[in-house]
């Protein structure tokens, strides 16, 4: 007999991992292609119909908005969200990435808008303070500001 007879055998029950894989049950009559895309996307980290980033993401937070601390509902208006936003340094990257409610999503940007809206301001205050370090200035008597060159 040769080795390739071996190789066409019925495999035994016990040759297929470990006998103590504990599964879950679906709940009821639930189906992948029944609409439930947030019970599908938490539990299997996919969905036919759930964008895969927002699946990944629904399934590493399991199923809990950050913001709110409360669990997605089908119908939710789910939103990816910079934890750091991109104009405060922060990178475009899974380590980088939440989903959120769209209201909290709101809620967040404001906050990143206001953050973002002062580091400008003191950027903006250096740049004014650097060049006035380079001349003498005073304020005249109708709080105009007066500039004039350093002497050296």
């Amino acid at each position: 007999m040769s080795e390739d007879a071996n190789l066409l055998r019925l495999l035994q029950h016990t040759e297929f991992g470990s006998s103590s894989t504990k599964y879950v049950k679906v709940k009821g009559k639930d189906s992948p292609f029944n609409g439930k895309l947030v019970y599908w996307s938490t539990r299997m980290g996919r969905s036919p119909d759930m964008p895969h980033r927002k699946a990944i993401l629904l399934n590493k937070q399991r199923g809990v908005c950050p913001w709110c601390c409360l669990r997605f509902r089908e119908g939710d208006n789910l939103e990816v969200d910079h934890i750091l936003a991109l104009a405060l340094g922060g990178r475009d990257d899974y380590k980088n990435l939440q989903l959120l409610h769209g209201h909290c999503h709101d809620e967040k940007t404001s906050l990143d808008l206001k953050y973002i809206k002062e580091r400008k301001l003191r950027n903006h205050l250096e740049v004014i303070n650097k060049e006035l370090i380079k001349h003498d200035w005073f304020w005249d008597d109708n709080d105009i500001l007066i500039l004039s060159n350093k002497k050296s």
